[in-house]
């Protein structure tokens, strides 16, 4: 058996109410611990720092009044 790669994101990984998310950035939906683990080896943990920074930023923002900006 050949684990599945989960490059991009794959049909049984589409957001959806009650599914799981990278607890990091918020980014990546996966439908199960397998597929998150695929993912996180396939590159995402790569990325995950930086998309983690931008949502942090994008919620900041939407938080922060503009005229304490």
């Amino acid at each position: 058996d050949e684990p599945l790669k989960a490059a991009a994101p794959k049909p049984c990984c589409v957001r959806r109410a009650g599914g799981k998310h990278c607890t990091k950035c918020k980014s990546r939906h996966y439908c199960s611990k397998a597929c998150q683990l695929v993912d996180w080896k396939d590159g995402h943990n790569k990325a995950c720092r930086q998309l983690t920074a931008e949502f942090q930023d994008r919620l900041l923002d939407e938080m922060m009044p503009a005229k304490l900006k």
